[in-house]
């Protein structure tokens, strides 16, 4: 397993976590109803919804994952910055 492929393991564990803190029980039976229908079209249309959700899916978790790592990123830089700011005072 390569370092990338690591990182994004540990960002979708975490994600999935985050996900599970807030989905609430009306969404979980709005998206098993959603399932229930989707299941009982024709196989044609079956596979024809579901490679648009697969689609429209991937790219909302792209943008989520992206948006992570923005926030992780900016934490390191603030993190950084204070951690400079106090080892200056310090020698002071």
């Amino acid at each position: 397993m390569s370092l990338k492929e690591l990182i994004k393991m540990f960002l979708t564990e975490r994600l999935d976590i985050v996900i599970k803190d807030v989905c609430t029980e009306d969404t979980k039976k709005i998206i098993e109803q959603g399932e229930r229908i989707i299941n009982d079209l024709p196989d044609q249309d079956r596979e024809a919804v579901q490679a648009y959700v697969n689609a429209f899916l991937d790219g909302e978790a792209e943008k989520t994952e992206q948006a992570y790592l923005g926030g992780v990123g900016d934490a390191l830089w603030v993190m950084t910055k204070c951690i400079k700011m106090i080892m200056k005072r310090s020698e002071e």
